[in-house]
């Protein structure tokens, strides 16, 4: 494995890309303590916001999604922790969204028609909020983020 460089000297986007991977494959080690997967959760998000950062900003939101959601579903919702906070995903999900609802709609039904960037536009939606499908069950709450999730995941399959 590469060596990282010390604190004080930058890390390239690979390098973060590889933190993430390292530390996404050590959370999904169902033989760790559930202590050190969320440790490691913790890391790989901290790699996902570097690369935020440093590179682009919608894979990386749709990493931290991955990351989040899959937390929620293994270990279940906690209101007190940040990341494994479902309405506070449903919240960070939708400020993310580059679009009204009603707008990708609209959008979804013509994609094919669409400019390049407008498609990628409507990939970026779908890429995430496809990690929160795995969580359809636990979306029955009638929080406004909540609602406002159910209704975006009836368009994933729609879209691009």
């Amino acid at each position: 494995m590469q060596e990282f460089p010390s604190s004080d000297t930058p890390r390239s986007l690979e390098q973060w890309e590889q933190l993430r991977d390292l530390a996404v494959g050590r959370m999904q080690r169902p033989g760790e303590s559930v202590e050190s997967r969320l440790r490691w959760a913790r890391v790989a998000l901290a790699a996902v916001e570097a690369k935020s950062l440093s590179g682009d900003h919608r894979r990386a939101v749709a990493e931290g999604v991955a990351i989040r959601a899959y937390l929620i579903k293994e270990f279940g919702e906690d209101h007190a922790d940040p990341i494994r906070n479902l309405d506070a995903l449903c919240s960070d999900v939708l400020n993310e969204l580059e679009l009204p609802l009603e707008t990708a709609e609209t959008l979804a039904g013509e994609w094919r028609t669409l400019p390049r960037e407008m498609i990628l536009r409507l990939r970026m939606i779908k890429n995430v909020l496809t990690p929160l499908l795995l969580l359809q069950e636990l979306l029955g709450g009638d929080a406004p983020a909540t609602r406002s999730i159910r209704a975006w995941l009836e368009l994933v399959p729609k879209l691009p």
